[in-house]
């Protein structure tokens, strides 16, 4: 989406009027690595309401999914928040997926996430 973009040109876009919508990743290989850094930029516009997010989530190989970070309505609204996690252990890990859960109730509430970067050491 062109309409709001920190340093790129696109960003993801959520627009949910009903419901949850998710923004998953492929199959991020991270065999014989110890650790990752996860790195991006994330908004939600102003009118979200308590109850409202948008998510960080990750899951390692065949796993559940796991919540490592949010915005949420009411609270972290309007501006562009940095996002960076150096700490996330993968030791034993084959693949790694990340996944933008989203939840909002209007169609006019927008939120968005950008420039992300995901690097394995």
């Amino acid at each position: 989406d062109t309409e709001r973009a920190t340093d790129s040109t696109h960003s993801a876009h959520v627009d949910n009027a009903d419901g949850d919508s998710y923004l998953t990743s492929v199959a991020i290989d991270v065999s014989g690595c110890s650790s990752v850094t996860i790195d991006f930029d994330w908004f939600i516009e102003t009118g979200w309401d308590n109850g409202e997010y948008i998510k960080l989530e990750t899951k390692k190989d065949s796993g559940s999914w796991i919540e490592q970070d949010s915005l949420d309505g009411n609270i972290d609204e309007g501006s562009w928040v940095d996002y960076t996690d150096s700490s996330f252990d993968v030791s034993g890990v084959s693949n790694l997926y990340l996944r933008f859960k989203a939840h909002c109730t209007s169609s006019t509430e927008d939120g968005f996430v950008d420039m992300l970067t995901v690097t394995a050491n």
